[in-house]
């Protein structure tokens, strides 16, 4: 597992809140998204600032690790490495996210079987 946070929308909240969250939290941030302007925009600007009105010493400058399309299956290499995600989308897209997850999970399941297990029996005990 590595340092990095993968957040599945990357709109106001998932590039605003979630992504600040992750950043404090020592992150590296990768965002993905449906959008596929706003991903080349990410991509190609690497990364951005949030300010928090009345508030500027949590203003940051998130650089971007990595920022993926949903359909780039790219992003389930990290996701396979992370150690956190967030989801910041809305409920009409959750459907079509948890697809894609699905898939992610099975390909992280197949080559760490062991490993969830670990998890989940860490988590549940």
């Amino acid at each position: 597992m590595n340092n990095t946070a993968l957040i599945f929308g990357a709109g106001k909240t998932g590039r605003g809140l979630a992504a600040q969250i992750a950043f404090l939290g020592g992150y590296d941030n990768v965002l993905i998204d449906k959008n596929w302007q706003l991903i080349e925009g990410l991509k190609k600007a690497n990364q951005y600032d949030i300010q928090v009105l009345d508030n500027k010493e949590k203003n940051c400058t998130i650089n971007l690790s990595g920022a993926y399309h949903i359909d780039d299956v790219l992003w389930h290499d990290e996701f396979i490495e992370t150690s956190v995600a967030f989801t910041a989308v809305f409920g009409n897209n959750l459907e079509e996210l948890a697809t894609r997850l699905a898939t992610a999970l099975q390909r992280w399941y197949a080559e760490n079987p062991k490993q969830i297990q670990k998890d989940l029996k860490i988590r549940y005990e």
